[in-house]
């Protein structure tokens, strides 16, 4: 079940879009780096508020420099909020230093997904990494991958924006 929340969230850019996860209703959500247009306090206020368990970054360190928010994953656990801070290079699928990343914190962000939690997946618009990421978990959590890109567009319309990108969602094989 695809859902689109218009609760005012000017500095994400946008309502949180997000998708619900099998019958414990988990919910994936998707947006722009927090602190990009707004403060990242509001941002990651507004963020606690939908009701996340968890953030995850998509961005890299220098990425995060040069929005001004390199105090992000700080910002996040103050919110008593799980951070997974794994980088992907814009435009690009995820790589193998991400694979690593994925393969020690993968399981626990699924596990959140299928015990009813929220998820809010972030790169720097919330559209080509954080897309392809929510697409993989939902391939990983049993969907088709063509039903999953289909899904993430759905709610955050341009996401997965390359190639690159929607191959590797097609790649993905289900896991638990």
């Amino acid at each position: 079940m695809e859902r689109d929340e218009n609760r005012s969230t000017a500095g994400l850019g946008v309502g949180l879009p997000f998708i619900e996860v099998g019958p414990s209703r988990g919910r994936i959500a998707l947006g722009a780096c927090p602190g990009k247009v707004a403060s990242l306090v509001e941002d990651l206020d507004r963020v606690a508020h939908w009701g996340a368990a968890a953030v995850v970054t998509l961005l890299g360190d220098d990425e995060l420099n040069a929005l001004r928010v390199p105090q992000l994953g700080a910002a996040v656990r103050e919110r008593s909020l799980a951070w997974y801070h794994l980088p992907v290079r814009d435009m690009s699928a995820p790589s193998r230093t991400f694979e690593e990343g994925w393969r020690q914190h993968g399981a626990a962000i699924r596990s959140l997904l299928l015990s009813g939690s929220a998820v809010f997946l972030h790169c720097n618009l919330g559209l080509g990494r954080a897309g392809t990421l929510a697409a993989r978990l939902l391939v990983e959590l049993g969907w088709q991958p063509a039903e999953a890109i289909q899904a993430v567009r759905k709610v955050r319309p341009g996401a997965i924006q390359s190639r690159a990108q929607e191959r590797h969602v097609l790649g993905v094989q289900h896991r638990r």
